[in-house]
């Protein structure tokens, strides 16, 4: 099977009935390698299907802070058109129009790529490169969007009385904005870094030395050995693949 979101929970699932079978067997399991016996079998199970909770829960926040900051970026693109009027329509304010018309443009210029939160290890416990590139690109857009609103919020607040009609394009609203984009890209730069290493544990807890799958496989030679090739012990359990 090859290493996706859901087979963490799959795998998780076959060692769980694999446990929950040979914890039925009579006369009892007992094998000679106490790690992989019914108390400490469990307890790995136990031990990845914390692991798979903890990945899970930071990378739904990873797309909640995602969605609303993409959310955000749409809303600030439209009050922006809107304040742009707003300050072209005063001729007084002509220098700091030009200069919030250059910050709207570049900010309504910049493309993002769809965040996407990292993704398993492939196999080698790294995040594959392409993920790790377009991650990387996201940001640094989303760097330039706060660097390009924070300009254009300079150059309303540079014109003298403004205050318009309309709370939607206020400076008070315009910081409150600025404020909420800066604290999203940070949660979000924080838990891509806690989701990565969070998956690299959970690698290292089902494939590493001494693993969730090495055990796996030793529990059914376990079963194997104790109780014959011909067993209906080792029947129940050699079909429960990995």
């Amino acid at each position: 099977m090859a290493i996706s979101e859901t087979s963490f929970r799959d795998r998780q699932g076959k060692a769980q009935l694999l446990q929950d079978t040979v914890e039925g067997f009579s006369p009892a399991f007992a094998p000679t390698d106490t790690s992989i016996n019914a108390a400490n079998f469990q307890i790995s199970i136990n031990g990845v299907e914390a692991a798979n909770s903890n990945v899970e829960t930071l990378a739904g926040n990873y797309t909640t802070s995602a969605t609303q900051r993409v959310a955000l970026v749409k809303t600030l693109g439209s009050v922006i058109t809107q304040a742009i009027s707003y300050i072209k329509s005063n001729k007084n304010w002509a220098a700091q129009f030009k200069t919030a018309k250059m910050a709207a443009d570049k900010f309504r210029g910049v493309r993002t790529p769809k965040d996407t939160a990292p993704v398993p290890d492939p196999g080698d416990g790294t995040t594959p490169p392409a993920a790790e590139k377009k991650r990387n690109q996201g940001q640094r857009a989303y760097t330039e969007l706060v660097a390009h609103f924070q300009a254009f919020v300079n150059a309303a607040t540079s014109c003298a009385g403004y205050a318009p009609p309309s709370t939607d394009i206020s400076l008070s609203k315009f910081n409150e904005h600025l404020s909420t984009f800066k604290g999203l890209n940070q949660f979000i730069t924080t838990l891509d870094g806690q989701l990565t290493t969070a998956r690299a544990l959970r690698f290292r807890l089902y494939f590493a030395a001494a693993g969730l799958q090495e055990k796996f496989q030793s529990v059914k030679d376990a079963v194997k050995g104790q109780y014959g090739q011909n067993s209906a012990q080792f029947a129940s359990v050699k079909s429960i693949k990995w």
